[in-house]
């Protein structure tokens, strides 16, 4: 079964991507997704202005559109599954201070057993101990040999389920850093993963991460925690537990260090919802 290449326009960018990609069907549906992660880069840019930003699963390029548009901040790119790959370095050529590398980014640097699987313009490990193996590699190892991005102050993941295991994996380096992480909170995917959502908040907090953004996955802004109220960070787990991945949210964490960028951009989404919400 063919999948054609079409062309699709975001933020005045033409993209290329496969016709089976989901991107154009979620933004006709969903106007404000990744416009979150846009205004918070923002509000880092107006801090940090010689900031550089790492994706982490940076699909075919849409994320370093949307990065690139915001702000001229030089970008690490890392994608794993070949077919997005290609795509991705198709739609970022045009960039200058834009470096793409294909990794599959995990807890550890060695190999896993299991296999990539690719569907409506996602992909996820799905973890076999019967499988062959692939390699794979932690963070701080990815960043050591890009030693321009280990300062970087804003990584975005988006692995589909491998985004507490790249975080649990970089702890000591987030510790040392404290740059803003923004990632996908899914409970459906962590359940595929075996891995506990929920534990990792208080590593974060033990890192120096104090305070979380957090926001549906359609973009629209929820709440601010510190990441001390496991009361609320469990209701947030719960909420959305069970949803079978149509339900999910994103989180900003930001250590004590940034603590004046969280209140930046939580007045920011409090102003942009108030203004953009229908009534």
């Amino acid at each position: 079964m063919t999948d054609p290449i079409v062309k699709y326009r975001i933020d005045g960018i033409t993209l290329t991507l496969p016709l089976s990609h989901d991107l154009p069907l979620i933004r006709e549906l969903y106007p404000h997704y990744m416009t979150n992660l846009s205004r918070l880069l923002s509000s880092l840019y107006e801090k940090y202005p010689d900031l550089s930003v790492v994706d982490i699963g940076a699909n075919v390029g849409d994320t370093a559109v949307v990065i690139r548009r915001t702000a001229p901040v030089p970008l690490l790119c890392i994608e794993g599954d070949p077919y997005f790959f290609g795509l991705l370095i198709t739609n970022t050529s045009t960039f200058t201070d834009v470096f793409c590398e294909r990794a599959f980014i995990s807890n550890k640097t060695g190999s896993i057993s299991g296999s990539l699987l690719a569907h409506a313009g996602t992909a996820h490990f799905a973890t076999d101990p019967g499988s062959s193996a692939s390699p794979c590699i932690s963070l701080a190892a990815q960043l050591n040999r890009h030693p321009r991005f280990l300062e970087s102050r804003l990584i975005k993941i988006d692995t589909d389920g491998f985004d507490i295991a790249i975080i649990d994996g970089a702890i000591d380096f987030l510790g040392a850093h404290k740059p803003v992480v923004f990632f996908e909170y899914d409970p459906h995917c962590f359940g595929r993963q075996g891995v506990d959502g929920e534990a990792m908040f208080e590593r974060l907090w033990r890192a120096g991460y104090h305070r979380a953004l957090i926001w549906d996955n359609t973009g629209d802004y929820l709440l601010s925690v510190g990441l001390a109220d496991r009361e609320t960070l469990k209701d947030i787990h719960q909420f959305f537990s069970g949803r079978g991945g149509f339900r999910y949210c994103d989180i900003a964490i930001f250590s004590a260090e940034d603590s004046d960028v969280h209140d930046m951009v939580r007045t920011h989404e409090l102003e942009f919802f108030s203004c953009n919400r229908q009534r």
